[in-house]
């Protein structure tokens, strides 16, 4: 769902459902410590490129598509949630979802062609989460679709199937699986329809995931400890990638020791065996490109007896900038263009 400024305002004050991977650690493009400076400073971080860009842009198409399926085999139809929905024990826990699958019981809703309000009686049945999956890298991380949608189920020809977080059909990237649990968690709904496009797979595929209470347990028990024992008590929480590291430690303490465990021992030992094999691979690669060279001679490619080409030796005149050069010359010029950076050795 796309949010209005005051709403991304309103978020430093909660845990949202993109969040909750990064949190329970399923999120491998955002930690929890990030979530916590973001909560903690008062600054959230955008990612803005085209990826979410055409998000933005094909979520209300995807939504639209996808009632419109509905109401034309079924009773069910798509609800545009635009409000926060806060959880009833947790006032921090909120989210927005891209909609509500709801059943119309009064009237056929394929009679409606557009997304109408949401009436009292009318059961709200699931959630719908609409995911706009970029083709190159990414498509891996998705299985095949599954789900219980009669309408669907008998247009595609499958059969009816749940998923878990780690399931082998339906499988979805885990920190969606996250999301989609806060928020069956949030609505108290007993599951999600997870409509994923890929561009240029059309129809979309629908995926669906069973609400877990034992994994839901666990998740609000994480997601409380977070922000009552980090967040507002100012901790930060442990770190968990290189990127955590450096931004909690920007500077080692001189001459602080720690003592390594076995498994780190045993790692520091294999980066020295490590290190000497780059070596004596890099010294046998020159002595290699030495040999080849001197056999060359004037000769400029090296051909294989099929005529296949093996090396290319280009020998000539070029250029090249010389910072050194341009320190000793115009020593007030390379001044104005240095800048400051972390750096950091690791013998």
């Amino acid at each position: 769902m796309v949010l209005t400024a005051l709403q991304l305002k309103e978020r430093q004050h909660y845990i949202g459902g993109s969040e909750v991977g990064a949190i329970l650690g399923f999120n491998k493009y955002k930690s929890a410590l990030e979530v916590y400076f973001e909560k903690v400073d008062g600054i959230e971080s955008s990612v803005n490129n085209s990826y979410t860009r055409w998000g933005h842009i094909l979520e209300p198409i995807v939504r639209n598509e996808f009632d419109e399926i509905l109401r034309k085999h079924s009773k069910l139809w798509v609800h545009e949630e635009a409000h926060t929905k806060y959880h009833k024990d947790h006032k921090f826990l909120a989210g927005h979802v891209d909609g509500l699958i709801c059943r119309n019981i009064k009237k056929d809703p394929s009679t409606n062609s557009t997304i109408h309000k949401l009436q009292k009686e009318d059961p709200i049945e699931a959630v719908l989460e609409i995911k706009t999956v970029s083709y190159n890298g990414r498509r891996k991380n998705w299985g095949e679709e599954n789900h219980d949608l009669d309408c669907l189920k008998h247009r595609i020809g499958i059969e009816q199937a749940s998923i878990g977080l780690k399931g082998d059909i339906g499988e979805i990237p885990e920190s969606y699986y996250c999301q989609c649990a806060f928020y069956m968690a949030l609505y108290d709904l007993p599951k999600t329809y997870l409509v994923a496009y890929f561009g240029n797979d059309m129809p979309f595929k629908v995926y669906q995931i069973d609400r877990d209470m034992e994994f839901e347990k666990n998740m609000l028990e994480t997601l409380v400890d977070f922000w009552e024992n980090n967040v507002l008590k100012g901790i930060p929480p442990k770190p968990r990638t290189l990127a955590d590291i450096i931004r909690l430690y920007p500077n080692g303490i001189p001459d602080k020791t720690i003592i390594a465990t076995n498994e780190i021992a045993e790692k520091s030992f294999e980066f020295d065996r490590l290190k000497t094999k780059i070596k004596e691979a890099k010294a046998r690669k020159e002595e290699l490109k030495g040999d080849m060279k001197i056999f060359m001679g004037k000769a400029e490619l090296l051909l294989d007896v099929a005529g296949n080409r093996l090396r290319k030796w280009f020998r000539g005149k070029g250029k090249k900038f010389s910072g050194k050069l341009l320190k000793e010359k115009r020593p007030e010029i390379y001044e104005d263009f240095r800048i400051d950076q972390d750096t950091e050795r690791f013998t």
